[in-house]
């Protein structure tokens, strides 16, 4: 049992022997932090940016109709602000009136036969 204690007691020595040896020479001091301070004055302070890239647009909306053709008048310009209900332009009215009129001539050509059938039926 003594010489357990014995071995023991050489192994915690050298530890502390080694503890004290890091502390006292090995180990850094901290060093201190040094603060510079100025006394405040007044002045100008200007801020610039400069920056460069590709500018986009928060909302996108397209825009489209639920007849095609060509315009013929345009009340708006590229980007510009618009409400709901405002007029943005105008088609050209001479080819849906051309496709209004054969329409037209379509039904009376078909009254005109309707007429003719029946007079041909009651014959």
């Amino acid at each position: 049992m003594k010489s357990n204690t014995k071995k023991i007691l050489i192994i915690t020595g050298i530890v502390i022997v080694l503890i004290l040896i890091w502390y006292l020479f090995i180990r850094k001091p901290d060093v201190p932090v040094t603060v510079e301070t100025e006394k405040p004055t007044r002045g100008y302070i200007a801020t610039s940016v400069t920056a460069t890239g590709k500018i986009e647009p928060v909302d996108t909306v397209s825009v489209g109709t639920q007849v095609s053709g060509t315009l013929s008048k345009l009340y708006v310009d590229f980007n510009s602000k618009v409400k709901k209900g405002q007029l943005i332009g105008e088609l050209d009215k001479t080819l849906l009136q051309a496709v209004v009129d054969q329409n037209k001539g379509n039904l009376l050509n078909a009254q005109s036969q309707l007429i003719l059938q029946k007079n041909n039926y009651e014959r």
